[in-house]
């Protein structure tokens, strides 16, 4: 259950970043335990925007782009690993990636909240996009 949990928000997570252009789907499958959050529905209505505060908006582009980083750099040590370390070392980038989250004040199940939220609702995605790529 822990696994098709994480396993959830890993593809919601990574899909999100690909439709903000920002990375390609993550490590496939991942493990944590999603806290209850109260005040973040799972899909927002098209015609109202949700309400998110700018700091939980900062931290989803902080863990973004943590998660895009743990992304890149597990995928060349799982292709350069050998079969039997490749378990350990997806378990090692599920547990960064739940970190990447939860050290910037979100719990799994916001932040997986958030993202489904910038899949469904333009300007909630165009905001994390602003902050992902400031103006030049």
């Amino acid at each position: 259950m822990q696994r098709l949990t994480y396993s959830r928000v890993c593809m919601t997570s990574m899909a999100a970043i690909a439709v903000l252009a920002f990375a390609s789907p993550a490590v496939s499958t991942a493990r944590a335990q999603a806290d209850q959050t109260p005040g973040l529905s799972d899909q927002a209505p098209a015609d109202k925007t949700p309400d998110i505060s700018e700091q939980k908006l900062d931290a989803a582009v902080a863990a973004i782009k943590q998660i895009a980083s743990v992304k890149q750099d597990y995928e060349k040590k799982l292709e350069a690993a050998p079969q039997s370390d490749r378990e350990r070392l997806a378990d090692e980038a599920e547990s960064a990636i739940v970190r990447a989250v939860t050290d910037n004040g979100l719990s799994v199940k916001e932040y997986e909240s958030i993202m489904v939220m910038a899949q469904n609702n333009p300007e909630v995605r165009q905001k994390i996009i602003s902050k992902i790529r400031p103006p030049e």
